[in-house]
């Protein structure tokens, strides 16, 4: 005899811009900056947020956490090399992905 099988596929269509999507207050200036940056949560609730910033070729060069979770954080970057550098900021469990550019 014949037999017929039947199964369910679901698609799900995801594109770039919908993955980039920052979580709301997070904040990285100036950028492009000189050295100077200040990382500003508007979150109140922050629990141990973190940074960690990557050269071009995904290599960590610093991690650190936040010592004003609810409020502005600067952080120095004189000391590296002119060029684009990603920052990772990680608030509650979301993480944040910013091109920074130092000049």
């Amino acid at each position: 005899g014949c037999s017929i099988l039947s199964e369910k596929i679901s698609v799900f269509k995801t594109t770039a811009s919908e993955t980039n999507i920052k979580p709301p207050g997070v904040k990285i200036f100036p950028n492009p900056g000189e050295g100077l940056f200040v990382i500003k949560l508007e979150n109140s609730f922050a629990i141990n947020p973190t940074y960690e910033l990557f050269n071009q070729y995904g290599q960590s060069l610093l991690k650190k956490n936040m010592n004003h979770p609810s409020g502005s954080e600067q952080i120095n970057l004189s000391e590296f090399p002119k060029g684009m550098y990603l920052i990772k900021i990680s608030v509650n469990g979301s993480a944040v992905t910013e091109k920074i550019v130092l000049k």
